[in-house]
């Protein structure tokens, strides 16, 4: 199997919806950087994960027009005398907790994504005496 054929899916998906970068990527899936970007160009990979940002951002847009809309129907109704549709209040609470929790999870899985892309690559001290007794012949 050619390995267009065998990573070529995976690995726009992980460019476009997981937001890794190429050198992640090619890492990764042990497939060279210069093949990536060959890829990336030919599937237009860019435009493909700017539209994905766009529509997440639309969710969080849409999300927040619906709450709001469903405040003013609230505000509506105590207005017009009537009594407070608990049910409409209760599903305005969730909404509110449910995309709060996932503004929360977004937030805190993108600082660790970045913190990991610009954290070093470290060697533990015992990893480095294993290599100089194996392959050094030190002690």
């Amino acid at each position: 199997m050619a390995k267009k054929e065998a990573y070529l899916e995976t690995a726009e998906k992980m460019y476009v919806s997981g937001f890794k970068s190429v050198a992640d990527i090619a890492a990764q899936l042990n497939l060279s950087e210069k093949t990536l970007f060959n890829w990336k160009k030919e599937g237009n990979w860019e435009a493909k994960r700017l539209q994905r940002m766009q529509q997440e951002t639309k969710l969080d847009e849409d999300i927040y027009v619906l709450t709001r809309l469903l405040i003013k129907d609230l505000k509506d109704q105590r207005e017009a005398g009537g009594a407070t549709n608990l049910d409409l209040l209760d599903r305005i609470i969730k909404l509110v907790d449910k995309s709060k929790k996932a503004k929360d999870y977004e937030d805190t899985k993108n600082i660790g994504e970045a913190a990991n892309e610009n954290k070093p690559k470290v060697i533990s001290p015992e990893t480095i005496k294993n290599i100089e007794k194996e392959f050094l012949g030190l002690e």
